[in-house]
């Protein structure tokens, strides 16, 4: 698909106003090969109806390739999109930088990524990636919001030959730079789509779920789903062991909406976007059919990735918790996985957005604590009925707390089991937490919907004022 084929997919027919149309490269030693526009389409139109700024690179002029005039197109185009507070959206198939412009090009990159820096927050801003992504246009294409790539697109900061070089041999395009990779292992790409139309189509679809600036609002649209739908499936859902708590999501939203973010990514942790009541809802849930909602430092990652963009944006934010534990593993330790908590809690409790959340089977130790309790600042606490609100596991609560007895017995198994469910009656019970304030009240599963909307619309005018600083650090 050609450059303006993506245009005329992306925007409302007819509405596309393209800027710096006859900008041309201003390096000498390009003479022979310069034209108007230098490889990037720039300009403005709509998207159903939507004022956004687009920034296309053209893959049949110098294969894409940055030089210091296609930069600044693409670094005053994000500016003007913030100005505007309108989204900014940037379509990559790119060669990497102009070696014939030398700093003249890397300078442009560090406009260009100036440029986006200054629109963080402001503005949200997509990039989709439909070809190579290569070196510095790979940190530019990460200062988006949200990443679209497609399957046969690459994106990597180093080159699969620097890879081979360093001592791995078996390195090659996929490994390194692939849509698997970027989808999957690390993280960087959102979505991972089959090609140009199916990138195109999702770039559309999260712009209808998101505002226009961080002053604007979320998208409201008229909900013709009954506002107290109660689903009894839900009331046995969590029985089963394995249960997708995917399903949760999609009962409860309008009309089963769910626009899952990172899909293939720490799949322990579930994050996206839901409607409840016509308006648009972050959603950050654990997933126990992956670990039993184990916390590890890569869903940590996701969530407060997730969570920083919601509160940037006034996007309310719904938890749904069932976790127990971290992932017990060395490599997690290895990788931070104190630094990853960190950045989750402080996340959570530095959000100023509505926060209601939903303990909906299990609720333990520091695990509990970190996704969006109330001494995290979360604004309204509901547990289900039947769910565990405990310091930790009831079976490992009783091996502590009735040692002694258990080793003495000629039974110690069922005893323990006996013991841990006397701790969960007498200490772990919902109810146990509602009195002691932690939890605000404790529902019927198939009341979640009903419950949920009624706490957004008492927190739709929840205005907080932080401590005068510049800016946190974690």
């Amino acid at each position: 698909m050609t450059a303006k084929e993506r245009i005329e997919l992306l925007l409302d027919q007819g509405t596309f106003v393209e800027t710096d149309a006859y900008v041309v490269s201003r390096a000498v030693s390009l003479s022979a090969e310069k034209a108007a526009g230098d490889g990037v389409f720039t300009g403005y139109g709509t998207i159903d109806g939507r004022l956004s700024y687009i920034a296309v690179q053209d893959a049949s002029f110098m294969g894409g390739a940055v030089g210091e005039m296609h930069g600044a197109k693409i670094a005053k185009t994000a500016e003007l999109a913030a100005r505007m507070g309108a989204p900014f959206i940037l379509l990559i198939d790119c060669a990497g930088a102009r070696v014939e412009e030398g700093l003249d090009a890397l300078e442009s990159f560090g406009k260009m990524i100036s440029a986006m820096a200054s629109a963080s927050g402001v503005i949200p801003m997509i990039t989709g990636v439909m070809g190579p992504c290569p070196a510095g246009m790979s940190f530019v294409a990460e200062m988006a919001d949200f990443i679209v790539m497609t399957k046969n697109a690459t994106m990597s900061v180093n080159s699969v030959d620097a890879i081979k070089a360093a001592g791995n041999a078996d390195a090659d395009e996929k490994s390194v730079a692939g849509s698997e990779m970027n989808g999957s292992k690390n993280g960087c790409a959102h979505f991972v789509v089959d090609g140009d139309e199916a990138c195109i189509s999702k770039i559309k679809e999260l712009v209808s779920v998101l505002p226009d600036n961080n002053l604007s609002g979320v998208p409201v649209e008229l909900c013709e789903d009954d506002l107290n739908r109660a689903d009894v499936a839900l009331d046995s859902i969590t029985v089963s062991d394995d249960y997708n708590v995917k399903d949760i999501i999609k009962a409860i939203s309008d009309n089963g909406y769910f626009l899952e973010v990172h899909e293939t990514y720490a799949d322990n942790m579930v994050v996206g976007f839901a409607k409840f009541n016509g308006a648009v809802v972050g959603v950050v849930a654990n997933q126990n059919a992956v670990k039993e909602g184990a916390l590890s430092v890569q869903a940590c990652i996701k969530a407060s990735r997730f969570v920083q963009f919601c509160d940037a944006f006034n996007i309310s934010v719904l938890t749904l918790t069932d976790t127990g534990s971290f992932v017990p593993c060395l490599c997690q330790e290895k990788q931070g996985v104190a630094r990853a908590m960190a950045k989750l809690v402080y996340t959570f409790s530095q959000a100023t957005v509505a926060k209601v959340n939903i303990v909906i089977k299990k609720a333990y130790g520091s695990a509990y604590v970190a996704m969006n309790s109330k001494s995290l600042g979360a604004d309204y606490t509901y547990a289900w009925q039947g769910s565990d609100v405990a310091v930790l596991d009831p079976i490992a609560c009783a091996s502590v707390l009735y040692h002694d007895e258990i080793a003495a017995s000629d039974n110690q198994a069922e005893v323990r089991q006996a013991k841990a469910k006397e701790y969960r009656e007498m200490y772990a019970t919902p109810l146990n937490a509602a009195q002691k304030g932690y939890v605000d009240d404790v529902i019927r599963p198939c009341e979640t919907r009903a419950r949920v909307i009624s706490a957004f619309e008492m927190l739709a005018t929840k205005r907080v004022s932080g401590p005068a600083r510049k800016h946190g650090n974690k």
